[in-house]
């Protein structure tokens, strides 16, 4: 269409008006729609607990407003989940102390505790050897001497002046191996000596026997050896 002052137009209306926006306009428009996203206050809304379960109080239409002494914080969601706590209470944790053992415990230091602390099968071994002593040399008291188990505990003196306790037998459980001390020697010498020929299966010093087993050995000579252990002196 054209106008009396030779402008050209369009039947339509302006051209102007239907156009379509630039790139940089519908950018432009959606950087501000994200922006006021952006901006939106988040409404926090005070959590009361209540065991497993919290529920945000305020946050939902029809749910009373909590008290403040119920108010111990702030949440942005409307539920969360409480927590267990993993720490036990002071009753908790008394309760478990007053609670008697499955077990009677031996004493701390005594030949009972000695036996309990060694591992299988050695423990078993010390023990049939701990009752075959008993009670073949009964009047030997038990007790615990340099970390061993003694029987038949006694002052000592050399005649350089040097003196100590020790015990007429003692068993001792080593990595390779089991002691037993015979702690007992006259004008002919060291009581254990004399037992070389009837205990083969030992390795025999001047008073001490170390063997395997108790089985390895011959108890007859063994509770002959005991029996004069403890009737002899420690004359050296």
């Amino acid at each position: 269409m054209t106008h009396a002052d030779g402008r050209q137009g369009c039947a339509d209306g302006d051209a102007g008006a239907g156009r379509t926006p630039g790139r940089h306009r519908l950018i432009r428009r959606r950087t501000r729609s994200i922006r006021r996203v952006r901006a939106t206050p988040i409404l926090r809304a005070p959590v009361e607990w209540a065991g497993p379960r919290a529920v945000a109080i305020g946050a939902q239409p029809g749910l009373a407003a909590a008290s403040p002494a119920s108010q111990v914080g702030w949440m942005t969601r409307s539920t969360v989940r409480a927590k267990p706590s993993s720490k036990a209470g002071p009753k908790a944790k008394a309760a478990s102390r007053s609670k008697p053992s499955s077990k009677a415990a031996a004493a701390p230091g005594s030949p009972a505790a000695y036996i309990a602390a060694l591992p299988e099968p050695r423990r078993t071994e010390i023990a049939r050897i701990d009752a075959f002593i008993r009670t073949t040399v009964p009047d030997l008291a038990p007790c615990m001497t340099s970390g061993m188990l003694g029987y038949g505990p006694f002052h000592y003196r050399y005649a350089s002046g040097r003196e100590g306790e020790t015990a007429k037998v003692a068993l001792s459980s080593r990595a390779q191996y089991i002691a037993l001390y015979a702690c007992a020697a006259d004008a002919r010498g060291f009581v254990a000596e004399r037992y070389r020929a009837r205990l083969p299966a030992a390795d025999i010093g001047k008073s001490c026997v170390r063997f395997k087993r108790l089985d390895d050995l011959d108890r007859a000579a063994l509770r002959d050896l005991l029996l004069e252990t403890a009737r002899t002196g420690y004359g050296i």
